[in-house]
């Protein structure tokens, strides 16, 4: 819908349905979005999105191969239901542009493995191994400033956020970090044409380390096998995703030497240093 020559508003409703042998379920999905511009330069928008999912994707925490494994939605695990909420401003002026936006995301209908498990393997009753009826939620906020003229180009983005899980049985049924939760990211790009033939790049990355449980101590479980007692050593755990491993950061460099062949056609030669500084 057209409201003025700087606005629009945009809307559907999506059907979705999922059949798992006697298994079925559907689903009505609303979503809409709207851009209220209030000259030619200067914008704000908003959306809302309702969306489900017929299939988990649980995640092997700890290790380090991990192992990812999808299972389809059924009756004792349903489909999980996600609502969003964006809103944002946008500016561009004069070859720079300004994005500013916030995300809400409530997620229901988790599932994951429970405490204790990390795989299906050895085990026929794998649906045992399940923990469902979790509860997420992801916000944060987007900034970013892009420069599109001159010799030098590029753009400054920054993210700060939280997403979070919480299941009845995990963590005491308090909520918890979710494993990939980043408090900040930061990205920094510029892009410099010397001249016609060559032109260079660089990009900085830095973001927040991500949580993990660390182990606060050990106890020996005793154990009986033939009259004699065995000691086993087992770790403690704290609480879940309760610290954080160390931030992340790179710088990459890259060299574009442009060129024309003897066939009259173009060609780069491209050289790139990743993680120029070794982190």
């Amino acid at each position: 819908i057209t409201i003025n020559n700087y606005s629009n508003l945009a809307g559907g409703i999506r059907f979705s349905s999922f059949h798992k042998e006697s298994y079925m379920d559907y689903s009505i999905e609303p979503r809409f979005n709207i851009n209220l511009g209030l000259n030619n330069i200067h914008s704000i928008h908003g959306g809302y999105m309702n969306t489900n999912h017929y299939s988990h994707l649980l995640l092997t925490s700890g290790s380090i191969m991990l192992k990812e494994l999808w299972i389809p939605a059924d009756s004792s695990t349903p489909a999980s239901t996600v609502e969003q909420f964006t809103g944002g401003y946008t500016a561009g002026y004069d070859g720079f542009q300004v994005n500013a936006g916030f995300f809400y995301k409530n997620m229901y209908n988790l599932a994951t493995y429970k405490e204790g498990y990390s795989t299906f393997e050895g085990d026929d009753d794998w649906k045992s191994k399940i923990e469902t009826k979790g509860i997420g939620k992801s916000k944060g906020l987007e900034l970013q400033l892009t420069k599109t003229k001159g010799k030098i180009t590029g753009f400054i983005a920054y993210t700060i956020s939280k997403t979070t899980r919480e299941f009845p049985n995990i963590n005491f049924g308090k909520e918890y970090l979710f494993d990939y939760d980043r408090t900040h990211s930061l990205s920094i790009y510029a892009h410099y044409r010397i001249s016609k033939k060559i032109d260079i790049n660089l990009s900085w990355i830095y973001q927040t380390g991500i949580p993990y449980t660390p182990a606060i101590g050990k106890i020996y479980s005793p154990s009986t096998e033939a009259d004699n007692v065995v000691y086993t050593e087992r770790l403690l755990y704290a609480e879940r995703n309760s610290s954080r491993m160390k931030d992340y950061h790179r710088l990459d460099f890259g060299l574009n030497y442009n060129i024309t062949t003897k066939g009259n056609r173009s060609a780069i030669w491209s050289f790139s240093v990743y993680n120029l500084y070794n982190r």
